[in-house]
């Protein structure tokens, strides 16, 4: 019975042994919870400045027409192929119309990349981008449309 008793009391020691080995080592070598000197705040803000994830507006391209709302903005264009001032015409944009976005990098949005525009439409199907545009719509409706990144800075100021 004591034989009984001391090995179940090792196995148990064992087996919490093995369970701390493996979260300390999966949160320094996995995770990087523990050493991990960088800091953290950089490494976020470097990460989302090259991806559209800070874009909290993003849309599909099969609802630009159905978004709520009487009037508004979508711009799209390709996040990888953006310059700069144009990114940031889109994060800075305070006017009163609700403005989407569109990334046609995006797997669900490729559909709208074409070798030349198609942008006043009645069929969002129909709906083609060269680089970026702008659209403006009213009452589900396509009222203005515009190509180029220049074009979507100058409505975006």
């Amino acid at each position: 019975m004591k034989d009984e008793v001391k090995n179940g009391i090792i196995l148990g020691i064992v087996v919490i042994l093995i369970i701390v080995i493996v979260y300390f080592s999966t949160a320094i070598f996995m995770t990087g919870e523990i050493g991990n000197k960088k800091d953290k705040k950089t490494t976020t803000t470097v990460a989302s400045a090259n991806s559209t994830s800070d874009y909290d507006n993003r849309i599909m391209a099969s609802t630009i027409l159905s978004r709520t709302g009487d009037k508004y903005m979508v711009v799209i264009f390709s996040s990888k192929n953006a310059s700069n001032e144009l990114k940031d015409a889109i994060k800075n944009y305070s006017g009163d119309t609700k403005l989407y976005v569109v990334d046609t990098d995006e797997v669900v949005n490729k559909s709208l990349k074409s070798d030349t525009d198609n942008l006043n439409v009645q069929n969002i199907n129909d709906l083609k981008v060269k680089e970026s545009a702008i659209l403006t719509i009213t009452n589900s409706v396509i009222t203005d449309a515009k190509s180029g990144g220049a074009n979507i800075i100058s409505t975006l100021k």
